[in-house]
């Protein structure tokens, strides 16, 4: 609670305020002042010292005055000071209302902004909801930070990137083998330039070397007629051997043709050759088997000469001396592999030797086709050594095979390939080995970074947000309920519809539909109402006044820990009627038995007179603030005798106008004709006049029910005249006329004093 006003000098036309010494304040302190006096700047220091803003106070600084602005306020039992431009410390635990909280978080004029609902639905969720809605600003300010500095990394990036956006470009994860992968692309878009001259290289070949079954030659070398006798081949081998030539035995093989076709001799006629012993002889020896065998003898015999032979090798050699000129052809594509050259010496040699071992053992068997002839050495070597040769030579072919493959892959692959597909390939990995750039992947590391967290702090809010949305919707409940409460008691023709909570890029505002006369009125500007059904058209200044106001008290209705707090109320009853002002003054009272202290400025000392009427006089303080000179001082005041000395001025000033005569203040006198019989009807006729607000209502309300009002009703004629006249003078009026003449103004009071005397 705020016990004591001790200094208050330099701000506004509180330039020396408390000339008399510090002024004590109650749990109820109404301060009285006239309009322009100072109410908004002491307002505005409270607020300042409850937010710790010193530019309400700075800005606020007396014009052409000799103080620097300096408070000193004590509050429980402690000092607040504000000297040298600024608060010792604040003490937040006070709320007000006066212009600046209507215009902060209500309405502007006649417009609701949704920078008000954003303020209002702040005020509305209090410490509790601030915290939350604090927190959640945090959030969003760390996410917004981390956003700018992705955006700086990203457009370093961009720089980089192409063809890849850049989160293509930071997820990329190349090898540090790209420059190998580069090399090959390349290649391959200058082989796809050049396909015609690559198709034009030599293709290897594999060397195909004759092969022989050992297992069939050994067999052969081993075989003999079991139907031809030893004896026989005897006779007939030691006739020729002591008889013929080496060609006898062909020469007697084409007798014996002759002889199987007739029964004499071919060569002399002679009969009975058959029973010749060496006849017989010869018969057994060129039977039909022994001829078959001698001709396979004699064709592998051919065969070994002619496979084995100079052609055989001249081939092979050919095929060698091809494949090293292809080696050489493809030696730039490391990709295609040519086995090791083979040593053509070596081919040769084994194949001589094969053939000659070969020809050996068959001319041998030759000799003697019905002897088993056994394998020679010779051939046994050569064919272990020939075999050795056919097993490199096949895994020399499986390697030209695989070149052969990867050439003819190449060509085929070139014949299908698109330049243009091979180079975005090229694009891609030139951009991946721009990845590797140490200084961009220091980048793209703090990036992915950035991301992650930011991630996670967007998790952080969306769990921040629901848990402000629960409390939200359960303050927001509460809050509509008693705003309309208090609608209802202040006898407004609207009411609270619904009031929601909306995020806009991610800040949440208060969303809220008026019911007028039935018709739902959105407050916003831009929510497409009907013409005629806008917040600015359909609400008076009461209205939007007495909106504010439920607004602000049914904020305090729904806080739990009002107990420590501090309200302070600047004008609460501007524009209000009868009705409104005895509802503002009911829920001020019932206020100050829920807060630490109720402070209310107003310039209707009769509303501050009223309110005070409901609270104990010990828990009561009157103040007022009034003018000293240029400047305003505040003291203590009897608001009683203060709303007593309203009516008896005005009164007096009219009596001494006509014991007086003219003084130069004949405007004024006759603008308090009006107040005189405004006063004084209201006082005569308290409860039938209730509600009404000026001479001209009074005389409304009169019309209605004359019988009513007894004499006053009669004069009507007159009110309507003293009215005419003087509310040409009233201080309202913002065009002063001329003076009246001592004439017109003298009937005037003369009849007013008559009709106010009775």
């Amino acid at each position: 609670m705020i016990e004591k006003i001790v200094t208050l000098q330099g701000i506004g036309l509180l330039h020396e305020a408390i000339p008399s010494g510090a002024l004590e304040l109650k749990r109820l302190t109404t301060v009285y002042a006239e309009n322009e006096r100072g109410k908004s700047t002491l307002a505005a220091i409270f607020r300042s010292l409850s937010s710790g803003d010193t530019s309400l106070i700075k800005a606020r600084k007396t014009i052409g005055g000799t103080q620097e602005p300096e408070v000193h306020f004590r509050i429980n039992n402690q000092s607040y000071k504000f000297r040298e431009h600024q608060w010792d410390k604040s003490f937040p635990n006070i709320i007000v209302f006066d212009d600046q909280f209507v215009e902060t978080n209500v309405y502007i004029g006649s417009r609701v902004e949704p920078v008000h609902r954003e303020n209002l639905l702040e005020f509305a969720l209090g410490e509790e909801g601030v915290r939350l809605k604090k927190d959640l600003d945090k959030l969003a300010d760390d996410i917004d930070s981390i956003n700018r500095r992705v955006r700086e990394i990203e457009k370093i990036i961009e720089q980089f990137s192409r063809p890849f956006n850049v989160r293509e470009f930071v997820s990329l994860q190349p090898d540090h083998d790209v420059d190998a992968r580069l090399g090959q692309i390349q290649r391959r878009i200058s082989d796809a330039h050049n396909i015609e001259s690559l198709k034009n290289r030599p293709v290897p070949v594999i060397i195909v070397l004759p092969t022989f079954k050992f297992e069939d030659l050994q067999m052969l070398l081993q075989s003999s007629l079991e139907n031809i006798s030893e004896q026989a081949e005897q006779k007939v081998r030691e006739h020729i051997q002591h008889n013929l030539d080496p060609q006898g035995e062909n020469w007697i093989q084409q007798g014996m043709n002759y002889l199987a076709k007739i029964d004499d001799c071919p060569f002399c006629g002679r009969g009975g050759v058959h029973e010749v012993e060496l006849i017989r002889a010869y018969k057994a020896y060129f039977d039909a088997s022994y001829n078959k065998l001698k001709q396979i003898i004699e064709a592998e015999l051919k065969k070994f000469s002619e496979v084995f032979g100079d052609r055989c090798w001249g081939e092979v050699r050919e095929r060698i001396k091809l494949n090293k000129a292809c080696q050489q052809a493809w030696g730039d594509r490391s990709n295609i592999s040519f086995p090791p050259n083979i040593n053509e010496e070596d081919v040769k040699l084994a194949l001589d030797e094969v053939k000659e071992a070969g020809i050996e053992a068959l001319k041998l068997k030759h000799s003697a086709p019905l002897s088993k002839v056994g394998v020679p050495e010779s051939l046994s070597t050569a064919y272990q050594k020939y075999n050795q040769l056919l097993s490199k030579v096949d895994s020399y072919n499986m390697a030209i095979e695989k070149a052969k493959s990867d050439i003819f892959a190449l060509t085929r692959s070139l014949e299908t390939e698109r330049l243009v597909d091979l180079e975005n390939q090229l694009k891609n990995l030139e951009a991946e080995k721009r990845r590797l750039a140490p200084e961009i992947s220091q980048l793209c590391i703090e990036y992915q970074t950035l991301q992650t967290k930011k991630r996670r702090i967007e998790e952080m809010k969306e769990a921040k947000r629901q848990e402000l949305n629960r409390y939200t919707e359960s303050v927001l409940r509460r809050y509509k309920e008693n705003i309309n409460s208090l609608l209802k008691k202040f006898g407004a023709g609207f009411s609270i519809e619904k009031i929601d909570v909306t995020h806009v890029r991610g800040t949440p505002r208060s969303e809220y539909v008026l019911r007028v006369l039935g018709q739902l009125v959105p407050v916003t500007s831009d929510a497409g109402e009907s013409p005629g059904t806008s917040f600015a058209t359909v609400m008076s200044s009461g209205g939007k006044r007495t909106l504010a106001l439920a607004l602000f008290l049914g904020k305090l209705n729904v806080d739990n820990d009002l107990a420590s707090n501090v309200i302070v109320v600047d004008d609460p009853v501007s524009s209000l009627d009868a009705g409104r002002r005895r509802e503002t003054r009911n829920a001020l009272a019932e206020l100050t038995q829920k807060c630490s202290q109720v402070i209310v400025l107003s310039h209707d000392a009769i509303f501050l007179k009223d309110l005070s009427s409901l609270i104990r006089d010990e828990d009561h303080a009157s103040l007022q603030i009034r003018r000293q000179r240029d400047f305003s001082i505040m003291e203590k005041c009897d608001i009683n005798r203060l709303c007593r000395d309203e009516y008896y001025r005005v009164y007096e000033s009219l009596v001494q106008y006509l014991e007086q005569g003219q003084t130069g203040n004949e405007s004024d006198v006759a603008g308090n004709i009006r107040e005189y019989l405004e006063h004084n009807l209201w006082t005569r006729f308290p409860i039938e006049l209730e509600g009404t607000r000026n001479l001209g209502e009074i005389i409304s309300r009169m019309r209605q029910d004359p019988q009513r009002y007894g004499g006053p009703a009669n004069r009507i004629h007159d009110l309507e005249r003293l009215n005419e006249f003087s509310s040409r003078y009233h201080h309202l009026v913002s065009t002063r006329r001329p003076p009246p003449t001592d004439q017109e103004l003298r009937s005037m009071v003369e009849l007013a004093l008559e009709i106010g005397r009775g």
